[in-house]
């Protein structure tokens, strides 16, 4: 009798939409962060720049591009002045919303997941879970422009001067955009078939902006910003990741031995 054996025949194998990876081992827009990238944002992020940008990379365990890209579109947003327009919010603030929830005028809430915003939802998610990586990041961003990246659930990637985090997080619209973003989020609108996906945001009319809290024009040109920066790093950095350090190294941490035989 082989246990292990009777359990890998109770299992499924899966299969994970937006895989970082071509059947070919090349690495997708979804795939990891590679040292080369760094000059190809930096093209399209110049204020925050190709150090910074690599300094970031460095400060993330095996960091995904779309993680380094989201991030220094927040930041370039910040440093260049195209701040976000928020209801009864003084302070400047940057603010991506990872999808445009709004006032249909259906008289519903509704939700959109754009193609642009999809890119920036998983990995603003995950890299919300670096918390380690992220303070230091927001040390290394406090030092140099004075300014600290972070979150809002349902959900928004935010760039704001260091100082005013206390302000952002203690004003109604930030409440109120965790708490309705939560309430009405995905997997509740799915049940009443109000969550959409399926278009860029540039084909957004203007009226549906306008019936959203904090979806507008200016965020609409940084999606397509961060879209074209990724699509431009996969088109002029083709990378096949070569597992078997990696392997070695998992190995290692799996069984806690090292050249550990692994019994089926």
């Amino acid at each position: 009798m082989c246990e292990v054996c009777d359990f890998y025949d109770k299992l499924d194998t899966a299969n994970k939409a937006d895989p970082a990876l071509t059947t070919d081992g090349v690495r997708t827009i979804h795939g990891y962060y590679h040292k080369d990238d760094a000059a190809i944002l930096a093209t399209h992020y110049p204020r925050v720049g190709q150090e910074t940008i690599e300094e970031i990379a460095g400060h993330i365990n095996h960091p995904r591009l779309l993680e380094i890209a989201g991030l220094a579109e927040v930041i370039e947003r910040y440093l260049e002045g195209s701040f976000s327009k928020l209801r009864d919010v003084a302070i400047n603030v940057v603010s991506n919303p990872l999808s445009i929830l709004f006032w249909s005028p259906r008289g519903e809430v509704h939700r959109v997941k754009t193609r642009e915003s999809e890119l920036l939802h998983g990995a603003m998610e995950k890299m919300a879970l670096r918390r380690g990586s992220l303070d230091i990041i927001n040390t290394l961003l406090g030092r140099k422009h004075g300014l600290a990246v972070t979150y809002g659930c349902s959900c928004c990637a935010i760039a704001v001067a260091s100082d005013d985090l206390p302000t952002l997080y203690g004003s109604e619209y930030y409440r109120q955009r965790e708490g309705l973003g939560r309430f009405f989020d995905s997997d509740v609108l799915t049940a009443s078939g109000t969550l959409f996906s399926g278009v860029s945001v540039a084909d957004v009319p203007q009226k549906v902006l306008d019936a959203s809290a904090d979806f507008g024009r200016a965020e609409v040109v940084s999606y397509l910003r961060f879209a074209d920066a990724c699509d431009a790093v996969i088109a002029g950095n083709e990378v096949t990741p070569d597992f078997a350090d990696a392997i070695v190294e998992a190995k290692q941490f799996l069984t806690g031995k090292k050249d550990a035989a692994i019994a089926a």
